[in-house]
């Protein structure tokens, strides 16, 4: 029986807050209960055709929710690119949303052989990625956090105007 090579993919994720300051001023933060889209970048560095499969993956909180989806990787020609259609999904709770490929890992060639997919982050040996390994993450924070960052900011500003205006003030008197 002869072994045959993996199939050979390298994924990258793309993320982009949906959030909104004030309900309108836009956010790069991901925010806990707002939604955020997510997309993946597909290459297939195997060296011949991928033929095509249901990608799936989840997004595990720290509050043990997941989130599962999945969509078709179109065939894919050797170093051919597919870029996901982007998926708007939640972030469910503040901290790291761990985000895990959960397939395809095996698939029947055109002759009902079973080959094995492997998964990338680069195009390197060391680049593999074992499918209990998140490949990326986001990090979700409070609305309480950003508003609390933001307070920082304006009250930092504000005492360097009045510093300035003391350091003024002590130099017109010297």
């Amino acid at each position: 029986m002869s072994i045959l090579e993996s199939y050979k993919l390298v994924v990258k994720t793309s993320l982009k807050s949906k959030a909104r300051l004030l309900r309108f001023l836009p956010t790069k933060s991901f925010v806990a209960g707002e939604p955020f889209e997510i997309s993946f970048e597909i290459q297939n560095i195997s060296g011949e055709d991928f033929p095509g499969a249901d990608f799936s993956y989840k997004i595990v909180w720290p509050s043990e929710q997941e989130v599962r989806d999945h969509f078709p990787i179109p065939p894919l020609k050797m170093n051919e690119i597919y870029n996901s259609p982007a998926i708007t999904t939640e972030a469910l709770c503040n901290g790291f949303g761990l985000i895990f490929i959960t397939g395809p890992q095996s698939m029947k060639n055109e002759q009902c052989k079973v080959r094995n997919v492997t998964f990338y982050s680069g195009k390197r040996v060391e680049d593999y990625v074992d499918v209990s390994s998140s490949i990326s993450s986001v990090k979700a924070k409070s609305w309480e956090e950003i508003y609390e960052f933001w307070a920082l900011m304006i009250s930092a500003a504000s005492l360097l105007v009045i510093a300035f205006e003391k350091i003024i003030s002590l130099l017109n008197l010297l």
